[in-house]
C-alpha cells in the first residue's frame, strides 16, 4: 500500500482548541493517524492515511484537508514548511503592496522573521526598535500625553506607533508591537505577557488588538511576533 502525510500550518490557536474543533473530523475519518503539535501562538496537525494505490491514498489525504480547512477556516496559514512570515511575504509580493513595522517588545523579531524569506526586500522596506519611550516619542511621534494618560503599553500607543511607522517608510501597511515580555515589569493592571498591537493601512482605519501570553520572556517574544504576522496576513487577504 501507499502511506501519505500532510500537515497543516495553524494560527490563532493554542493546541488544545485546536484539537476540540478538529475532534469531529477525526471521528469521521477514524483510519487515519493525528497529531497536534504546539508552538508559540501557532499549530501544527498532522495526519496521515494509508491506500492500497497512490491514488486511493490521495483522495482520503484530500478528503480530511477538505473537512479541516472547513472548520479552521482562514486558520490554516499553509501546509508542510510553510511559515506565517513566507505567508504574509507572499501576499504582500501579490498585492504589490509594502510593510513597515515598529516593534518595543519584540525588539526587532518581528523584522528578523520577515527578512529570513529570501526576497523580503520586495515588500519589506524597515522598521524601528522603539524600546526607550523617548525613541516612541523623538522618532515614531507619539505624543507625550499618549504616554502619560495611556501608557506605553497601550492599544493607543501601538496605533500611535504604527501609523508613524507608515508615513515614515511610506509604505501600504505598517504593524505596531508594544508590550510586557517580563519576568518583572508587570502590574495587577497590565500583567507579564500583556501585548498590544495595531496594524495601519493605506484606506482603512487603523486597527489594535490585545492579548495575553504566559511563560518566558522568549516565549511571550515569539508569541508576539507570530501574532502581529497573522494580524496583518488576515487584514492583507
Amino acid at each position: 500500500g501507499t502511506v501519505q502525510t500532510l500537515r497543516l500550518k495553524i494560527a490563532d490557536l493554542w493546541e488544545v482548541q485546536t484539537e476540540k474543533l478538529l475532534k469531529p473530523v477525526m471521528r469521521k475519518f477514524p483510519d487515519a493517524d493525528y497529531t497536534v503539535l504546539a508552538g508559540p501562538g501557532i499549530v501544527e496537525f498532522s495526519f496521515t492515511v494509508s491506500g492500497g494505490t497512490p491514488a486511493a491514498a490521495s483522495r482520503k489525504l484530500a478528503a480530511i484537508e477538505k473537512a479541516c480547512r472547513k472548520v479552521l477556516g482562514g486558520r490554516v496559514y499553509g501546509t508542510g514548511d510553510d511559515t506565517l512570515e513566507a505567508a504574509v511575504g507572499a501576499l504582500l509580493k501579490r498585492k504589490k503592496a509594502t510593510l513597515a513595522l515598529a516593534e518595543s517588545c519584540t525588539g526587532g523579531a518581528v523584522g528578523d522573521a520577515l527578512t529570513d524569506v529570501p526576497g523580503s526586500s520586495a515588500y519589506f522596506c524597515g522598521g524601528v526598535t522603539a524600546y526607550a519611550n523617548k525613541v516612541k516619542t523623538d522618532i515614531l511621534g507619539v505624543k507625550k500625553n499618549i504616554l502619560m494618560k495611556h501608557g506605553a503599553v497601550s492599544a493607543e500607543c501601538a496605533a500611535a506607533m504604527a501609523e508613524r511607522a507608515r508615513r515614515l517608510f511610506k509604505t501600504t501597511y505598517a504593524a505596531a508591537v508594544t508590550g510586557i515580555a517580563g519576568p518583572d515589569g508587570g502590574t495587577k493592571e497590565k500583567p507579564v505577557g500583556l501585548v498590544y498591537f495595531a496594524v495601519a493601512g493605506a484606506g482603512m482605519k487603523t486597527r489594535t488588538f490585545t492579548s495575553n501570553f504566559r511563560r518566558t520572556r522568549a516565549h511571550i517574544k515569539r508569541c508576539a511576533v507570530n501574532f502581529i504576522l497573522d494580524a496583518v496576513r488576515k487584514i492583507i487577504q
